[in-house]
């Protein structure tokens, strides 16, 4: 009989010194995140210390240095570059502060952590402050509709935000050029096939080392949206009446349906998108 968890949600905090640049305090992200592990049970959670105060039950508490990422061994390339790159969306906080992005990207270098700690056949990602824009009492049947994802050899499903970025003329969904900030995908919430995982994380390092010989950056959101090939195990689901999290907010209430229709028709409206791969 397979034992293995169909699924297993994760998350992390980490202090980044953000509020100093949009005013967000560490205990505001503590508060969100006591009210996220409220909503999902048996989140494993990476700090770096931020949540040795915390002990509630049903989580799974990891302590990890940001030293200990191989993102974070980026951090000084990436800090010489903003220094020189005038990108598009200057004012963005991925080019204020460093640390913003590459604890986006460590995103999907905590998942392969997560594979050491649990024997799933999935991960499921919940930005620690999801509970902001999910109000819905605890969840606790996420393998129902995994297995569904599971049985189709489903890859990864991500969130897409059509709702600006979709482009009538010529029905595409917008491109993100490196230096826009410009959030097509969402990375709040997503779910990944194990298997896929590590084949995902070799992309990602790829592409910010060209990124870097190029002299360029920008968040996981641009980059995901550049990235990922138009592949029929990729899965979006739109953003139009909900906004963040629905990845999350549909694997968790058992209404995520596969619909292959839209997903053909989302992947036509990417590559008119005039998709331009840079680094």
């Amino acid at each position: 009989m397979d034992k293995r968890i169909n699924c297993q949600p994760y998350t992390s905090l980490f202090d980044i010194g953000r509020s100093s640049i949009d005013g967000r305090t560490m205990q505001n992200y503590i508060e969100w995140l006591k009210a996220t592990l409220k909503i999902f049970p048996n989140l494993i959670v990476f700090h770096d210390g931020s949540c040795d105060s915390l002990n509630l039950e049903y989580s799974n508490f990891v302590k990890i240095s940001k030293d200990n990422l191989d993102t974070f061994k980026l951090k000084d390339q990436v800090s010489q570059i903003l220094n020189s790159f005038r990108p598009i969306s200057s004012g963005d906080i991925t080019f204020k502060l460093v640390e913003y992005s590459l604890v986006q990207y460590a995103k999907f270098e905590l998942g392969e952590r997560v594979l050491e700690i649990s024997d799933c056949s999935s991960v499921l990602w919940i930005d620690a402050g999801i509970s902001r824009f999910i109000k819905s009492p605890r969840f606790q049947m996420l393998e129902v509709n995994v297995e569904n994802l599971l049985k189709y050899q489903t890859k990864m499903v991500l969130e897409i935000d059509i709702r600006n970025n979709f482009n009538w003329r010529n029905l595409s969904i917008e491109t993100s050029m490196v230096g826009s900030c410009r959030r097509v995908i969402s990375g709040t919430s997503f779910w990944i096939n194990s298997d896929f995982l590590i084949e995902l994380n070799i992309l990602i390092r790829s592409r910010l080392l060209g990124w870097i010989r190029a002299g360029i950056w920008d968040n996981e959101q641009v980059l995901l949206r550049n990235l990922l090939p138009l592949d029929e195990n990729i899965c979006y689901i739109p953003q139009i009446y909900q906004s963040t999290g629905s990845v999350a907010r549909k694997l968790s209430s058992e209404k995520l349906v596969l619909r292959p229709w839209l997903n053909q028709l989302i992947d036509g409206s990417i590559s008119r998108g005039n998709l331009q791969f840079e680094g």
